[in-house]
């Protein structure tokens, strides 16, 4: 009687442990199961811009020819001295020279037109006589001086171009361009709809640094979902 009444009691656990473990295994299967998503990887492509070849500087203008210098007056050659020969009175030269008319003797100087006294080789500030030769006569007062200075130029002067913004090449880096960790800040700039729809893709833009290390957008090239490569661009320039 007493070994029955424990076997009894050992069939009675064994079968409450069966009947627990199928209770929970059965509410396992009924839990709801939660299905995380991959983990998506972004790839940026960088590449250098080549650096653009400085312009050409301009040739030289012509200079404008100067004036030409005003001509000095050249000093007449002297007389040959003659021999005297003296008239006597009543001779037919003496009669012949009595006879002819004295000959007009000009009435005035000549123009010089603007010459001044340093043109003349005189000192500034002293007159220079002025009259007809042969007749022994010269002006009394200083001729007016003329502004024999070129006149400046009216062009404006020019100036030279800027330089052009300059750029490191590829081959002058201390170590090839590496694409640095942008994973978070692409994530926060993922595309809100393809987010919602579980969709991954790519796109391609082309960036150029420059001498400073600031990174640029020049343009997208590609991308597989509308969304993409703004999520780039705003990638690169918040870096």
């Amino acid at each position: 009687m007493h070994h029955s009444s424990e076997r009894r009691r050992r069939l009675l656990g064994v079968g409450l442990s069966v009947a627990f473990h199928g209770l929970a295994f059965w509410s396992l299967d009924r839990m709801p199961v939660s299905v995380l998503e991959p983990i998506r990887v972004a790839t940026v492509d960088f590449e250098v811009e080549a650096t653009k070849p400085p312009p050409d500087p301009k040739p030289p203008e012509p200079k404008e020819p100067e004036p030409p210098a005003p001509e000095e007056p050249s000093d007449q050659a002297p007389t040959q001295p003659t021999a005297y020969h003296p008239v006597t009175p009543g001779s037919p030269r003496a009669v012949a020279n009595q006879a002819e008319p004295q000959s007009e003797q000009p009435a005035g100087p000549i123009d010089l037109g603007t010459l001044s006294a340093s043109d003349l080789g005189a000192a500034d500030g002293d007159g220079v006589a002025v009259g007809v030769p042969g007749t022994g006569g010269g002006g009394r007062g200083p001729l007016p001086r003329g502004n024999t200075k070129p006149k400046p130029s009216s062009k404006p002067a020019r100036h030279a171009p800027p330089p052009a913004p300059s750029y490191v090449a590829a081959k002058d880096l201390a170590r090839p361009p590496r694409a640095p960790g942008l994973d978070g800040t692409l994530a926060r700039y993922y595309p809100p709809a393809a987010r919602a729809a579980g969709i991954s893709g790519q796109a391609t833009v082309r960036v150029a640094i420059d001498a400073r290390g600031t990174a640029r957008v020049v343009g997208i090239l590609a991308e597989s979902y509308a969304g993409f490569g703004s999520a780039c661009q705003r990638t690169v320039q918040g870096s």
